[in-house]
């Protein structure tokens, strides 16, 4: 499997979970996230990288006429790298490295 797909449809919310309509017919199960429960009810374009028969791991969703969105860390791995380097130069003026 692992191919990559890129899609625009309809999405839905089904029993099995959020699901990508094709405007051509066709379904796509998309794994759940956050990402993805906001924009059910849209027409957005998705890249992602088939995971089963009919189901996507969704790597980027977007509403469709929008711009792509860039990759971008989280504030959570922000902070983490912050208290890193802090951490560090703590370390460095006081001599423990």
């Amino acid at each position: 499997m692992s191919q990559p797909v890129r899609e625009t449809g309809l999405l839905v919310d089904s029993a099995q979970g959020p699901l990508l309509k094709l405007p051509g017919g066709g379904n796509w199960q998309i794994e759940p996230s956050r990402a993805v429960n906001r924009l059910i009810g849209e027409r957005v374009m998705l890249e992602g990288t088939r995971s089963g028969f009919n189901d996507i791991a969704c790597q980027r969703i977007w509403k469709e006429g929008t711009a792509r969105p860039r990759f971008e860390i989280g504030v959570i791995e922000k902070w983490i790298a912050s208290a890193l380097v802090a951490f560090s130069l703590f370390m460095a003026v006081f001599g423990y490295f």
